[in-house]
This record gives C-alpha cells, sequence and structure tokens, in this order.
C-alpha cells in the first residue's frame, strides 16, 4: 500500500514545516513569512499540507496519514464529498485517498479578509471586484494581499529570475491601494518532484490554509467562467476548471472561500480594470523575459501577452499600457496580429474566440482585414505544397500563423 504520512507541523521562528514521508522516504515541506505574521501561522492542525499533497495522492494513488488533527469540516468535506466525486467523475482515475487524521473543532478568531496579488488579469479584477462590491458591505471589504513565491527549482512554469519583479510589484500594489502585504515562500513541489501546472492552485490554496489563524475569508481569482467548469479537465489538465467545485469543498467555519470574478470573461474582466490608474502602472502577464521592457507583438512571444494586447486594444486602451505594451509595434504588425489571433480561435482557444468575435463585431478587424487574411492564408499553403521538407512546412505555419 502507498502510504503518505504527514508528521506533526511545527514553528520555528517564521517558518511552519512538517516532515512528510512517502513509503517511507522523507522530506520537509516548509512554509515561510515574515516575522510579522509569523505568530498566524497554523500549526495545530495538517490543513495547509494535507492541502498540498491532495492531487499527487489522487493521481498516484497514495493515501494519507496525517500525525496531527484536521479541521473537522474540512475532513468531513473532503471525506465525504471532494475525493468521492472525483473519482466518480474521473472514471476511478483518481484514486479515492483515505485520509487517516483525527478531526479538530475549533476556533480560530481569524478576522483578516484577503486575496492574491500577482499583477496580472484575473488578480487584478478580483481586487477590484471586491473593492466595488464591498462599499456597502465592509466585513467583506479586503484587509490584506497575499504574494506567493515558490522556492522549489523543480516548478518550470515558476521563472525563478521573475519572482523579484513579481515582490516589487506586489508592494507597489500594496502602496497604491494602502492595503498590508502578506509574503509567503514555500517548497511544495519539492515533496512531489512533480512540475506540474495542474497542483498551481493547490500551492496557493495551501498558502492560505498555513495562515490559518490570519485569513477568516479568502477571495481567490476565477482564470475561467462558468461555462468551463469541469471537474474532469480540473483534474486531468488545469485544477482551476472545477474550482467552482473545490473551494465550496475547502471551505470551513473559520476560513471561507470566495471565487472571485466568476461571472466574466477574460475579456470583460479587462475591460473592468483598463480604466484604473494603479492597474495601468502595474500591469504584468509576460511568461518570458520581458521585466521591465515592453512586450510589442513582433518582440515577445508570449500568447498571455499577445492575447492581452488585443483585449485592451478592443477596450480601447492599449494606448494607456505604455509601460507594459508597444502599441505602435501591435498596430505596425496589425495583419501578423489578425492572423495569429485566428488561428488560435480556430483552434479552440476560448480567450482569443471571444476576442475574435468581438473585434469582428466593432469592425476593428474589418471584412477587407478578413479578406486580405483569406488570400495570405491561400497564397501560403499553395507555396507550401511546394515545399517536401516537413520540418521546413511546420517552421512557415507556425512563423506565419497559419491554420
Amino acid at each position: 500500500m502507498n502510504i503518505i504520512q504527514i508528521q506533526r507541523p511545527i514553528k520555528i521562528g517564521n517558518r511552519l514545516q512538517a516532515t512528510i514521508a512517502i513509503n517511507g522516504i522523507e522530506k520537509v515541506a516548509n512554509f515561510d513569512v515574515d516575522s510579522t505574521y509569523a505568530e498566524y501561522l497554523d500549526d495545530e492542525v495538517c490543513d495547509a499540507f494535507l492541502i498540498n499533497l491532495l492531487l499527487f495522492a489522487m493521481g498516484n494513488g497514495y493515501d494519507i496519514k496525517c500525525d496531527a488533527p484536521v479541521s473537522a469540516e474540512l475532513l468531513f468535506n473532503l471525506r465525504t464529498y471532494f475525493l468521492p466525486i472525483l473519482n466518480k467523475e474521473t472514471s476511478g482515475k483518481a484514486h479515492l485517498v483515505n485520509i487517516e487524521a483525527n478531526p479538530l473543532v475549533r476556533e480560530t478568531h481569524a478576522i483578516a479578509v484577503g486575496t492574491g496579488v500577482s499583477g496580472g488579469i484575473d488578480s487584478s479584477d478580483a481586487i477590484m471586484e471586491n473593492l466595488r462590491a464591498s462599499a456597502k458591505i465592509p466585513n467583506m471589504k479586503l484587509t490584506h494581499l497575499l504574494v506567493v513565491t515558490p522556492t522549489s527549482k523543480r516548478v518550470a512554469f515558476y521563472r525563478p529570475h521573475s519572482q523579484e519583479a513579481l515582490l516589487q510589484r506586489a508592494e507597489k500594489i500594496s502602496t497604491c491601494l494602502n492595503l498590508p502585504l502578506i509574503k509567503i515562500s514555500h517548497n511544495l513541489a519539492d515533496i512531489s518532484d512533480i512540475c506540474d501546472e495542474r497542483y498551481h492552485p493547490f500551492y496557493n490554496l495551501s498558502c492560505v490554509f498555513a495562515l490559518g489563524k490570519q485569513f477568516k475569508t479568502y477571495f481567490y481569482a476565477s482564470a475561467y467562467t462558468m461555462d468551463h467548469f469541469s471537474i474532469k479537465n480540473g483534474f486531468n489538465s488545469d485544477a482551476d476548471y472545477m474550482n467552482m467545485f473545490m473551494l465550496p469543498m475547502l471551505s470551513t467555519p473559520n476560513l471561507r472561500f470566495y471565487l472571485a470574478g466568476l461571472p466574466r470573461s477574460r475579456l470583460e474582466k479587462t475591460r473592468a480594470i483598463a480604466n484604473e490608474k494603479w492597474v495601468q502602472e502595474n500591469l504584468s502577464v509576460c511568461t518570458n523575459d520581458f521585466i521591465g521592457k515592453k512586450c510589442g507583438f513582433s518582440t515577445c512571444n508570449a500568447n498571455k501577452c499577445k492575447r492581452t494586447m488585443w483585449d485592451l486594444e478592443i477596450c480601447g486602451a492599449l494606448d494607456k499600457f505604455s509601460k507594459m505594451f508597444d502599441a505602435d509595434d501591435f498596430r505596425k504588425n496589425h495583419k501578423q496580429a489578425i492572423a495569429w489571433l485566428y488561428n488560435k480561435a480556430k483552434h479552440g482557444d476560448n480567450f482569443a474566440q471571444e476576442s475574435w468575435n468581438t473585434a469582428k463585431a466593432k469592425n476593428i478587424i474589418t471584412k477587407q482585414d478578413l479578406f486580405s487574411l483569406a488570400l495570405r492564408n491561400a497564397g501560403l499553403k499553395f507555396i507550401l505544397m511546394f515545399i517536401p521538407v516537413s520540418k521546413w512546412r511546420k517552421r512557415i505555419r507556425s512563423k506565419f500563423y497559419l491554420s
């Protein structure tokens, strides 16, 4: 039988840590915060470490034994609903994890209301949604921002060179909004030795649980709308697809999660934040090496940048984001930009499909543009007929965004 044993968490200075044995092989998982927030690290329960290991255990056939208690409501939800439903919805692919732990009923007396801050579209929209909606409901208003940085070298989708820039950006946003910033780092990817973006939400949620004596309410930024909800896709490809199901399952009387931005698409979120000065000054979506540099359509190959440039152009706000994007380069390469968006939309990118349809409806992509695109693609396909080498055909298709 495959067993993961989570030993009792301990606090050492500003660190919360627990030794985790996977089939007898021990590793130490840890969370680190500034000294100001060390007292809020929760060493009474295994919650933070258990949440981190759920997806790994489900995907690899492990059961979990916890030496310390688990919050009673969380343990009940996991055993009764979350794990059985994932097992059923994935036709048994998600292992029905047996969690051996004692339940703990308690009050943490936490009072903080938080959300994550990254400077991206989803994060910025979650902040603005709260600030607008909580104007008449003060007890739901944000009191803190949380920035999460991984220390693991194994997580490929986190770029170590950008972590300092992320912290600087979070500090600027914190200052602009006059909200305290909590910095927390973790090495959670080192425990399972898996570099997989599916784990990203579990890492972030584990950090919130690690600060279980700080937060009573947490707004987690949605990546997708309700139309994209899928437990099966959430398990197989990106856990964000099942957040609408997962967050209520992880909520307890002491810590309540809300899925911020759920009613709005990515384009609608962009429109909702485009006129905010602090967003214009601090927006960052690039996944490449353009830290501190402008991203242009021809100079940056990050899909998130290209998509965001399109959305800002559709909203009439691209010029307001001159610190991040080169609007002149985007418009200079208008035909290439249209070809890229068309190609993404045609191949099922939901974000691109909305942008493509909206750009046509607003006449940003004109009938003449569509005619030129059709001629361009027809000409390129004709040329490809005379190129015998497969790898060169692939390169041409990639370079010219040819479907």
